[in-house]
């Protein structure tokens, strides 16, 4: 009779347990990510262009330094393929454009360095009525890094007026 109680304590005492890591682990709250702006100004090394039918195909690659008031200071090197749709045979007269961007960043936040690779896909929507004005809108988010970056991952949206600006969070650091 006591061995039967004794298996009864430590059965309940085992499920309590399992109970008390589950409850742990489902009120876990999620680690707190760091608040990041990043400003892009850059130089244009390099762009091919494909035209048919209205649509201009394209890769460019960019190069340049993060601006001031970057969370990151450092260089980087941003290699784009966009996709723009002309509204008339001139191609002048843009209707929108896509752009699928791969940036490299090497550089440092604070005292870490390493190398940090962010995909951004942006969208762009052309006005010509008075005032004339471009709506450039997209997401990013890290893919990967290297060196003190190699864990960081973070996400956000962008915006563009004469320079990039990618507003987000990031986590890891």
């Amino acid at each position: 009779m006591k061995n039967k109680f004794s298996q009864t304590i430590s059965t309940v005492s085992i499920i309590s347990l399992i109970v008390l890591i589950q409850l742990s682990f489902a009120h876990a709250t999620k680690p707190e990510g760091t608040p990041v702006t990043l400003y892009f100004w850059s130089s244009i090394g390099s762009a091919d262009y494909v035209e048919v039918n209205k649509i201009r195909f394209g890769t460019i690659t960019n190069f340049g330094t993060m601006g001031p008031g970057s969370t990151i200071s450092g260089d980087f090197v941003w290699s784009e393929t966009s996709i723009a749709k002309y509204i008339s045979d001139s191609l002048v007269e843009l209707q929108f454009t896509r752009h699928f961007i791969e940036m490299v960043i090497t550089g440092n936040i604070g005292s870490k360095s390493g190398t940090i690779t962010i995909d951004a896909d942006v969208y762009i929507t052309h006005s010509y009525d008075p005032p004339s004005y471009d709506k450039v809108r997209g997401t990013w988010k890290i893919v990967s890094g290297t060196g003190d970056f190699a864990e960081l991952k973070g996400k956000g949206e962008l915006t563009w007026w004469e320079i990039y600006q990618f507003d987000g969070i990031i986590y890891g650091l």
